[in-house]
C-alpha cells in the first residue's frame, strides 16, 4: 500500500491499514438509480486495489438525517434573517426566501426536539467511525442538472440530501468526480471522515483523482443502459471491465 494512503489507527486498533467503508440506510429515500450504484462500486475497486480494505456499513436512516438537520437549520436561519425577511422581503432571492420562510412555522418543541435526536444520529454515527477511517458514499440520487433546469426549492422533507447526515454530525465531507453519464454529465462520491479529520479525506481523494483519468484530463462515461441490459440478460461479472469508456482530451 502506498505510505500516503496509510492512516494511523486509533489505539488498540491493532493494524495500520486504511479502511474505506461504503454507506447505506435503512430509507428507501436513498436508493440511487443503478448507474451511480456502478459508479461508487468503481471508486470502492479503486481503493481495493491500491490496499485499502473495503467494508460496509449502514448508518440510521438518511430521512431521519435530512428531518432533524432541515429543522435545524431552518429555525437558526430564520433567527438571523427574521428582522429583514419582514422589513425588505423583496430583496432576497426567490430560492432562499421560499426556503427560509418555512423557519417562521416552527416551534420551539420542534427544535428541542431536533436537537435531542440530533445526538442519538451523531453517537450512532461515531461508533461506526471508530471502525473506519474513510465513509464512501453518493453525493446525489441523480446527475447534475443542466444549467436550463428551473431551480426551486427542493423540498428535503421528501427528498433527502445525501450530505445531510454529515451536516448534522458536523464532520468533513468531500464531492469527488468519478464519471459522467451517456448525457456526459457528471456524477459523483463523497468521501467522509471523522470530525476535524479534513486532512485524511483529502489525502484519500487526492489518491483517488492519480489513480484515475481524471488525474490525466480524461472523461469517464457510464454506458448505464448497456451495463443494466447486459446484467439484466446474465452477462453480469464480464461487463464490469467494459462498462466505462474512455475519452481523451476533454477535462474531468
Amino acid at each position: 500500500m502506498p505510505p500516503e494512503l496509510c492512516a494511523r489507527r486509533p489505539s488498540g486498533a491493532g493494524s495500520n491499514r486504511f479502511f474505506i467503508a461504503g454507506s447505506a440506510t435503512n430509507s428507501k429515500a436513498s436508493i440511487i438509480p443503478t448507474d451511480r450504484t456502478l459508479a461508487l462500486e468503481d471508486a470502492a475497486s479503486v481503493f481495493r486495489d491500491r490496499g485499502a480494505v473495503v467494508v460496509d456499513v449502514t448508518l440510521p436512516p438518511l430521512a431521519d438525517w435530512s428531518a432533524r438537520g432541515e429543522i435545524i437549520a431552518l429555525a437558526e436561519g430564520y433567527a438571523v434573517h427574521e428582522k429583514w425577511m419582514k422589513s425588505r422581503p423583496q430583496d432576497y432571492g426567490e430560492c432562499f426566501r421560499d426556503y427560509i420562510s418555512m423557519g417562521a412555522f416552527l416551534s420551539a418543541a420542534d427544535y428541542v426536539e431536533a436537537q435531542r435526536m440530533r445526538r442519538d444520529l451523531c453517537a450512532a454515527f461515531d461508533e461506526t467511525m471508530r471502525k473506519v477511517d474513510v465513509l464512501l458514499c453518493a453525493t446525489s440520487r441523480s446527475e447534475a442538472p443542466s444549467m436550463e433546469t428551473p431551480t426551486k426549492v427542493v423540498n428535503s422533507f421528501e427528498l433527502p440530501w445525501f450530505n445531510s447526515a454529515f451536516n448534522v454530525r458536523g464532520t468533513p465531507a468531500l464531492a469527488v468526480c468519478t464519471g459522467f453519464t451517456a448525457a456526459g454529465l457528471p456524477l459523483g462520491m463523497q468521501l467522509v471522515g471523522r470530525p476535524f479529520e479534513d486532512a485524511t479525506v483529502l489525502r484519500a481523494g487526492h489518491h483517488y483523482e492519480k489513480a484515475t483519468p481524471c488525474a490525466t484530463g480524461g472523461r469517464r462515461f457510464l454506458r448505464s443502459v448497456s451495463l443494466v441490459a447486459q446484467r439484466r440478460n446474465g452477462i453480469g461479472a464480464p461487463a464490469l471491465a467494459t462498462r466505462i469508456r474512455l475519452f481523451d482530451g476533454l477535462p474531468c
